[in-house]
C-alpha cells in the first residue's frame, strides 16, 4: 500500500538484528524493506516459512512487538498459506499489537503470479531487472523449492459435509465452522492466483466495498452464512468479462 514514485530508494536487508524489544537470541526476521521518500521513511519487516513450514502465532507476535519497540511500521510474512487480502492473515493475532504495527501475509504462490504477470507485461525495460525477474520466476518455479497450492481443506470439513447431507447444521459456537471458512478463503485464493497464471490477468477474489476496510466482518458474514444455510460461495473477478464467476 505504500505509494512508491521514481524518486523513492529502496533498500533492502537480510538477518537483520535489531536493539529493542528482543526476547531470545534467535529473534531474527529474515529480512527489512526500507522505503524513503523525500522526509518520510517506511520500515517493514519480513518473517518467510517454505515448504511446509507454517507460521508460529508466538513468533509473530514477538515479531510485532518488536516492530513496535524499534519504531518499524510493518511486518510482513510470507508462505505457502493463502490468505484472500494480504490485511486477512492466516494467523489468530491479538488485535492490541496490530494497533501500532500494520500486518499483513503475502503466499509464495502470490509472489510468484506477480512476478510472471510483470514478466509478461514487458513493463521492464532495464534487461538486468527482467534478468533478475525471470530467474526469480524459475527459482521458486522448480519443485525443489517448495512453493505449493492449497492441497486439501481441513479435516472439518468432510465431517460438515456429512452433517449437512444428514440436514443437520453447524452451531456458530463451533470452531470447526472457522477453520472450514478459512479454508475455502484459501482455496479461493489458490484458485485465483492459479488463474491468474494460466490466463496471465490479475484475477481476484470480490470483497464486498462495504466490507474492505472491516475483513473480520466479512469472515463474520461466511460463517453465518455457512451456520445457517449451510452454503460457502464466492466471486472471482476477472478483467473483460461480462459478470463475475461464482463458484
Amino acid at each position: 500500500g505504500q505509494n512508491v514514485s521514481g524518486s523513492a530508494k529502496i533498500d533492502t536487508f537480510t538477518e537483520v538484528v535489531l536493539r529493542n524489544g528482543v526476547s531470545a537470541e534467535n529473534d531474527r526476521p529474515d529480512g527489512l524493506i526500507q522505503i524513503k521518500q523525500r522526509k518520510k521513511t517506511w520500515n517493514a519487516l519480513i518473517e518467510a516459512k517454505i515448504g511446509t513450514a507454517g507460521l508460529a502465532k508466538d513468533q509473530i507476535e514477538r515479531y510485532l512487538k518488536v516492530a513496535r519497540d524499534n519504531s518499524i511500521d510493518a511486518l510482513i510474512t510470507i508462505s505457502n498459506e493463502f490468505a484472500t487480502r494480504p490485511l486477512l492473515h492466516p494467523s489468530s493475532i491479538n488485535k492490541q499489537l496490530t494497533k501500532r504495527v500494520d500486518l499483513f501475509h503475502l503466499s509464495w504462490t502470490h509472489i510468484l503470479t506477480e512476478a510472471m504477470l510483470l514478466h509478461g507485461s514487458k513493463e521492464i525495460t532495464d534487461s538486468e531487472q527482467f534478468f533478475l525477474l525471470r530467474e526469480l520466476i524459475r527459482f521458486l518455479s522448480h519443485e525443489s523449492i517448495g512453493v505449493n497450492g492449497y492441497t486439501s481443506m481441513p479435516q472439518s470439513w468432510s465431517d460438515a459435509v456429512t452433517t449437512f447431507q444428514a440436514g443437520g447444521k453447524l452451531s456458530r459456537r463451533n470452531s470447526d465452522s472457522d477453520e472450514i471458512v478459512f479454508g475455502w478463503h484459501q482455496e479461493c485464493r489458490d484458485l485465483s492466483l492459479q488463474m491468474s497464471q494460466y490466463l496471465s490477468r490479475r484475477i481476484t477474489v470480490w470483497v464486498p466495498k462495504s466490507k474492505k476496510s472491516n475483513v473480520d466482518e466479512w469472515v463474520e458474514n461466511d460463517i453465518q452464512t455457512l451456520c445457517d444455510k449451510g452454503v460457502l460461495e464466492a466471486r472471482l473477478q476477472i478483467p473483460d468479462t461480462v459478470s463475475y464467476t461464482h463458484l
